[in-house]
């Protein structure tokens, strides 16, 4: 479950800064869990994309929880340091790569770093699905974003999980998943699907 690369399924991350602004009027806190963030290349996309697109204000309003099973322990380190090798970089642009990383000061590595302002906006939990326990009991969030997991899961686990992230949204907040995988029938009537281009779901509002 840990493969993932920059900027995959990009066209459904593209859509988070477009919707937070349903989200701005009272709100302190846009709050997204990347459930499933592997080695943090998801996450970081994402927030590059916030940071192309969103203004300061708004951007300094982002906190990122980003998630995953990590039973080898790896995945808080490369997230929590945010170096890649310059070959897990390669579907990041140059003009991103500039903008937003830092190339190692020693000549025989290949390392790239992501900035501290981006560092800051993501908190990492070790996090099993499958427990549905979410990594913060109790907070809602704005935006959960889990993309390549559940069609790992068996179609009853998927069902857990996905009323998990129901109940984990805050009032018309989003489900963001891939284009293979839907909510399961049975949950369905407590989302709203948003898009016909994307698999993003909006929860349902008493």
């Amino acid at each position: 479950m840990a493969f993932t690369f920059f900027f995959r399924d990009a066209e459904v991350l593209n859509e988070i800064p477009k919707l937070t602004r349903e989200f701005l009027s009272g709100e302190e806190e846009i709050s997204i869990w990347d459930a499933g963030c592997a080695t943090g290349a998801e996450v970081y996309s994402l927030v590059m994309i916030l940071r192309e697109n969103l203004d300061d204000e708004t951007f300094d309003k982002v906190r990122i929880t980003a998630s995953d099973i990590d039973i080898s322990s790896k995945f808080r380190k490369i997230i929590t340091e945010g170096i890649y090798q310059r070959n897990k970089l390669n579907s990041v642009s140059e003009d991103r790569l500039a903008k937003f990383f830092t190339a190692s000061e020693e000549p025989q590595s290949e390392c790239y770093r992501i900035s501290g302002e981006l560092r800051e906006k993501v908190s990492y939990f070790r996090n099993d699905l499958t427990l549905l326990n979410p990594p913060e009991p109790g907070k809602k969030y704005n935006f959960i974003v889990c993309k390549h997991v559940l069609e790992h899961f068996p179609d009853d686990k998927k069902r857990e999980v996905v009323r998990m992230f129901h109940e984990s949204l805050k009032d018309g907040g989003y489900l963001m998943m891939e284009h293979s995988q839907k909510i399961p029938e049975e949950e369905s009537d407590t989302f709203i699907r948003a898009s016909t281009e994307n698999n993003i779901y909006r929860k349902k509002t008493e």
